[in-house]
């Protein structure tokens, strides 16, 4: 178990599609190409890239209105914690896929081809 990769890709995945413009910058269009984060080839990796976004524009949306929500019953455990919390056991289980390789594993499937990474991941 890798620590650092369990974090590098917790974090990774946690901040699409608004993280991908760093990762960009910091030189790692490979290692978005090989998780299949950036760029997207179907409609199925647009949705998975996007997700994150959603919980985020639901906590922004329980922020800016909370007074509606809380007239129609509507808690911040249905709108922010349930949708956050899934988020992160779903992101946490990813980045434990990539941290439970071995560093030899790791190091293979990051010097793949980007085509043969994602067949891997």
């Amino acid at each position: 178990f890798s620590k650092e990769v369990f974090h590098q890709m917790f974090w990774l995945h946690m901040t699409c599609p608004l993280g991908i413009l760093f990762y960009l910058a910091a030189g790692q269009g490979k290692l978005l190409a090989s998780t299949s984060i950036w760029p997207p080839h179907n409609t199925m990796d647009v949705f998975w890239i996007m997700v994150p976004l959603l919980v985020y524009v639901n906590i922004a949306l329980f922020v800016i209105y909370k007074e509606q929500f809380v007239a129609d019953n509507i808690s911040a455990t249905e709108i922010i914690f349930l949708p956050l919390v899934a988020l992160i056991i779903h992101r946490s289980m990813i980045a434990l896929k990539y941290s439970g390789l071995s560093h030899v594993e790791y190091q293979r499937w990051r010097n793949a081809p980007v085509r043969k990474a994602k067949q891997w991941g």
